[in-house]
C-alpha cells in the first residue's frame, strides 16, 4: 500500500464536498489547493466507484451520493488506488501470496487486517468534524 498525493486529493475533495454539498470542480480546487486537472481525474475515479455524482453543463457540479457518515476511508482510498494491500509477495504469480506456510504470513495478515479495519472505522464525517474543529482553533488564535 502506498498512500500518496492522489489519495490525499481524494480525501481532501470529499471532505470539501461534505462541507459544501454541491460544488463545481473549480470551486473545490480553489478551496483545497488541488490542481484542476488532477482533481478532475480524482473526481472521475470517485464517480466510477459510486461515491460522487457529477452533472455536466453550465450549472453542473459534483455531489456526494451518500451521507458523509456512511462513507469510510477504505472506500475512498480503494476508489483511487484499488484494494488495500500491504504486502506484495514476490511469489504472487506462483500461488497464493498469503500462503499460510510462509513465515511472515501471520504478521502481514494481522497487520493488514488492523490497518484495513482502521480505514473502515474512519468516516468522512469524522474528518469533516476534525477539520472543522482545527479551523475553529486556528481562527481563535
Amino acid at each position: 500500500m502506498n498512500l500518496g498525493q492522489v489519495e490525499d486529493y481524494a480525501v481532501r475533495a470529499l471532505v470539501d464536498l461534505a462541507a459544501h454539498p454541491e460544488a463545481r470542480v473549480r470551486e473545490i480546487a480553489a478551496r483545497t489547493a488541488i490542481p484542476g486537472p488532477h482533481l478532475a481525474k480524482v473526481i472521475q475515479a470517485l464517480a466510477r466507484s459510486g461515491l460522487v455524482e457529477t452533472t455536466r453543463g453550465r450549472s453542473g457540479g459534483v455531489r456526494l451520493v451518500r451521507d458523509p457518515g456512511e462513507i469510510n476511508m477504505r472506500e475512498v482510498v480503494e476508489a483511487v488506488q484499488g484494494p488495500l494491500r500491504l504486502n506484495r509477495c514476490p511469489r504472487r504469480g506462483q500461488g497464493c501470496p498469503r500462503d499460510p506456510t510462509c513465515r511472515l504470513y501471520r504478521f502481514w495478515l494481522e497487520f493488514e487486517e488492523r490497518v484495513v479495519l482502521h480505514f473502515e472505522q474512519v468516516r468522512l464525517e469524522d474528518l469533516l468534524q476534525s477539520c472543522s474543529a482545527t479551523l475553529i482553533q486556528v481562527e481563535l488564535r
